[in-house]
């Protein structure tokens, strides 16, 4: 680490070292450094020259390339609005010797800026130091001693909880600079506590290639200083929701702590803005207990009082106050048009609902709004609270709520059966142990989720061997199951797995999954249409796996085995022998394979319905094989041959004729496509995007 004290204010710092990532364009494998997230540590290297370097850390994926990927029937997705106008696809977790308040980031970008859409920084609670042995004072930086010797391990000391120090309010790439390298420092929010971990997160949605990151510095000060008028005006941090009477504590205790409410930038919940409103609605308990309401409202300017009769509701007006013994103007809504309402409340709102009344509670404990539920976008507002909150929604049918924690009744004792989640997605849930395994455990075994078909839990610390045996279990009907990036369950976790009968999807990507982990989930599941193999390191021979593909999933469709570098031309015959329907299939930085083994010619003539290829740094490549894929594969629709040597312009200009459903070609580092050629076809095909990669 090297940091420096300016004015003895200020502290500036570079990353010490790399917590956690979501994703990495380079290999796995310790000793390699080209591509690879761990490049971010230390100073800038690049800066300030701008282009393809190796010693950048680069994501896996860019642009709406991938997004295809998943063929799926019941890739129903959550339709409810979410609060954010972006999605973040990849996040790296850094780490700094030195804990500060945080007064600048400065992201050192240096190819295709522009991804980055939110900074976190994760709040620490640290043991008091004991006085030093020389001296009766204690050491004010306390919280930073165990860090002068080595870093600490994950999970950091008494992690509390993650704020928003900055996210962008465009739904994308948000570089305005154009073409070269930057340094890019948003004006935070205010952070009134120490930090040493950030998270940056990335949308790569609207990039046009590979975003490169060189470095990361931290500005911050040991002591805490509110912004004055000479600074540039920053936001208070976010505060916890604990402002409620005994009696809503008590009405509604699963739900106090959901989620933290937005920045002051974010919509306000719904208690917050009667003041606002003409009629100067609001809303109190009556003394009974009975959530009765009275309204108060300003318009009604009578002096005499009148009682009125409408259905089931009674009105009392006297001394310009109403008093209604249901729910005020709710009250004349029938309850279709409320439901339909609280359908288009984004996630966090319809949950804080539940805190405005028992008209609202009711409604927003309606399971058919929570039977589709993504939490990936409030994965830092997410707790345990939460969890308790959607297994009170749906309690399993064995297990029913009570005020001191949960009961186990038998079947016999329930009155019905409870409706089940169908579609979950909790990815990053639990970074930063937020949400520990033991939690999520709990969760699976006490929620209804015996009509769960699709769970997405990419990237998520709460997930163990424990949790993956109980989602079996409790999941009998899975039909989509994607733990990318779960590093946390072994490979004997990783085959309970093989108990589930009928996926269709399967994400293994960057886990320790295994050959026996593998063989038996494709054996059991010959329904399998998608499943990715990318950067499992324990999987020693793909050529089984290929084997026993072909032998058992005849109706696969997508194929990624990213960096597998045991796949030869054996383990490509053996597919094409029982799988005839494949369309996307990324063999990219499969070493093992060669032209002169024609495994690309029976590839192509194979598989006619391929609207993606990805062979990308094959440098056996030949004209002969993309000739190939030219006349036998007319849907393709991606083609990458990254870093191809013996591939020629004629060549491509055939394929760009060819392949008229083609629009993305990756022609990066190919010796004999020079900017002046990659200009030229451009030109002549524009409604391709043909990539070229550089360095200046």
């Amino acid at each position: 680490m090297k940091f420096k004290e300016e004015q003895a204010r200020y502290v500036k710092q570079y990353v010490s070292g790399i917590l956690d990532y979501s994703s990495q364009y380079g290999s796995e494998n310790a000793r390699s450094f080209s591509y690879s997230i761990s490049n971010v540590v230390g100073e800038p290297k690049i800066f300030p020259k701008y282009g393809d370097y190796t010693q950048a850390a680069v994501m896996r994926t860019y642009g709406r390339w991938w997004d295809g990927d998943v063929i799926d029937d019941l890739m129903c997705k959550d339709t409810r609005p979410q609060s954010s106008n972006f999605r973040s696809d990849d996040y790296i977790d850094l780490i700094f010797e030195q804990a500060v308040y945080p007064w600048s980031i400065a992201i050192y970008e240096t190819y295709n800026p522009g991804g980055l859409v939110r900074i976190l920084a994760m709040c620490e609670q640290f043991p008091d130091l004991p006085q030093t042995s020389n001296n009766n004072e204690t050491n004010e930086d306390s919280t930073n001693l165990d860090l002068h010797k080595r870093l600490i391990p994950m999970p950091p000391y008494g992690c509390s909880r993650w704020e928003v120090l900055w996210e962008s309010s465009e739904s994308g790439c948000h570089n305005k600079s154009g073409r070269g390298a930057r340094m890019f420092a948003p004006i935070l929010h205010e952070l009134d506590h120490q930090t040493r971990i950030i998270r940056l997160e990335f949308c790569h949605s609207n990039l046009d290639y590979y975003t490169e990151i060189d470095a990361v510095e931290l500005t911050g000060t040991l002591h805490f200083y509110r912004s004055s008028s000479v600074d540039p005006p920053l936001h208070q941090p976010q505060t916890s929701i604990q402002q409620m009477t005994d009696e809503d504590v008590s009405e509604s205790k699963v739900d106090l702590q959901l989620l933290q409410p937005p920045n002051p930038n974010s919509p306000q919940p719904l208690n917050f803005i009667e003041e606002k409103t003409t009629s100067q609605l609001s809303l109190h308990n009556n003394n009974s207990g009975s959530g009765d309401v009275i309204i108060t409202n300003d318009v009604t300017q009578h002096d005499d009082v009148t009682t009125t009769q409408h259905d089931d509701i009674t009105t009392t007006q006297h001394d310009n106050v109403i008093t209604s013994t249901t729910y005020g103007y709710f009250s004349f809504l029938p309850c279709e048009i409320m439901d339909k309402i609280f359908g288009y409340l984004p996630l966090p709102a319809l949950l804080r609902t539940s805190k405005v009344c028992r008209l609202f509670r009711d409604h927003s404990y309606q399971q058919r709004h929570l039977v589709r539920v993504d939490l990936q976008p409030y994965w830092h507002l997410a707790d345990v609270h939460l969890l308790e909150s959607l297994s009170a929604r749906f309690p399993h049918d064995g297990v029913r709520e009570r005020s001191s924690g949960v009961e186990i009744i038998e079947e016999d004792d329930k009155n019905k059966k409870n409706k089940s989640m169908e579609w979950l997605k909790f990815s990053w849930l639990g970074g930063g142990e937020t949400i520990t395994s033991e939690q999520f455990t709990t969760f699976l075994s006490i929620t209804q989720l015996s009509m769960l078909r699709h769970l997405d839990v990419t990237s998520s610390p709460c997930v163990s061997d424990e949790s993956l045996k109980l989602m079996v279990e409790c999941t009998p009907l899975l039909r989509h199951l994607n733990i990318q990036s779960c590093d946390k369950p072994t490979s004997e976790g990783i085959r309970i797995l093989g108990d589930l009968k009928f996926l269709k999807y399967l994400n293994l990507y960057r886990t320790q999954a295994d050959d026996a982990g593998v063989i038996c989930l494709i054996q059991n599941n010959s329904d399998l249409e998608n499943i990715n193999l990318g950067s499992c390191l324990k999987i020693s021979d793909f050529n089984r796996i290929f084997e026993e593909i072909g032998k058992n999933c005849r109706k696969m469709k997508t194929i990624d085995v990213w960096r597998a570098k045991t796949l030869t031309s054996q383990g490509i015959e053996d597919l094409l022998r029982g799988c005839r329907k494949i369309q996307r299939l990324d063999l990219g930085w499969c070493i093992g394979l060669t032209s002169n083994s024609g495994s690309f010619d029976r590839l192509a003539q194979s598989c006619p319905n391929l609207t993606k290829l990805f062979l990308t740094a094959n440098r056996t490549l030949c004209d002969v094989d993309v000739l190939k894929i030219a006349d036998f594969c007319p849907k393709l629709e991606l083609l990458d041959i990254l870093g191809t040597r013996l591939v020629t312009r004629p060549t491509i200009e055939y394929l760009l004729t060819k392949c008229d459903k083609l629009k993305f070609l990756d022609l990066s580092f190919c010796y004999s496509f020079g900017a002046d050629v990659i200009g030229s076809l451009r030109a002549n095909h524009p409604h391709v995007s043909i990539k070229r990669s550089f360095q200046d």
